[in-house]
């Protein structure tokens, strides 16, 4: 099947964009049903405010991050706000909210890996330094298959994933994978709806808690260790042990932490990039 992807990360600039082009619609064209992800706590989600960043505290905080750094990825969203904006951006761009969608891991890890293709699109195939990968704003990796932007160790990214619950292996196995394999349209379908009466309620409770991101965020100074050996240098070529787009958290859908009111102290490494939905594969193949 194909698939499309958002050739970087959602930048903070684009992100403020779709938000304001939303909110700009009159209200009988904004079908608030279409872009609420089923069960979003916020019943003031589609607001401005309600679209600022879960990790920025202010209004005034994420204004300057927009004035002075709008080219760099839009990080610190929560699920609900991720699910949103994308659905924001079909609706505003090509009058279909279901036109894009957050990716799956699998998609994620096809790009970055590319399979059997030559040109692979991240730093597992060896080809560029954590240097070059970290480069958020300045520039962009090019390869044989083009360009492609962060998909290792820019951000971490909200993907469509379902988390797998802890010391239930076995049953969520009978009840979700079984799915997966045997009803693609039906996996897609449980991935935005846990109301499935396939699925006991105590992991219906459990995927609307939780969510799955994907990726590594390096700071400056950081150290990134291959599975076996030594750490290596920004300007060291990656092995290919190294995880990048297939390491895997799992974080609360609404962004909290441990601490009452404080967000989880990974959220603000967390982005987003659209992916195609059906109608808009369909359009491209059209063209």
């Amino acid at each position: 099947a194909d698939s499309y992807l958002q050739q970087r990360e959602m930048t903070r600039a684009q992100y403020d964009a779709i938000v304001q082009a939303y909110l700009a619609l009159p209200d009988s064209g904004r079908d608030p049903t279409s872009i609420v992800f089923p069960g979003d706590p916020s019943e003031g989600r589609l607001t401005r405010d309600g679209m600022i960043p879960r990790n920025y505290d202010r209004s005034d905080v994420w204004e300057d991050a927009l004035r002075d750094h709008g080219t760099k990825p839009v990080m610190g969203v929560d699920f609900y706000q991720a699910y949103a904006v994308v659905r924001m951006a079909g609706l505003v761009l090509g009058d279909d909210p279901a036109l894009f969608r957050l990716p799956f891991g699998v998609e994620l890890e096809l790009a970055a890996l590319g399979g059997n293709q030559p040109g692979v699109l991240n730093g597992l195939s060896g080809l560029y330094t954590l240097e070059q990968l970290r480069d958020k704003a300045e520039g962009l990796v090019a390869t044989e298959r083009g360009e492609i932007f962060g998909l290792d160790f820019s951000a971490r990214e909200w993907v469509m994933d379902l988390p797998w619950p802890m010391g239930e292996s076995r049953r969520y196995e009978q009840q979700i994978v079984a799915i997966w394999l045997g009803d693609h349209s039906q996996h897609m379908a449980l991935a935005t709806d846990f109301e499935s009466e396939a699925i006991d309620e105590s992991l219906r409770s459990y995927l609307r808690l939780n969510g799955v991101v994907r990726g590594v965020f390096v700071r400056p100074g950081d150290e990134l260790r291959p599975v076996s050996g030594d750490p290596f240098g920004l300007q060291d070529r990656l092995p290919p042990d190294v995880p990048g787009v297939v390491h895997t958290m799992y974080i609360r859908r609404d962004g909290a932490g441990h601490v009452p009111g404080q967000p989880h102290v990974s959220l603000g490494e967390v982005g987003l990039r659209l992916a195609g939905g059906e109608e808009f594969i369909a359009r491209v193949r059209i063209r």
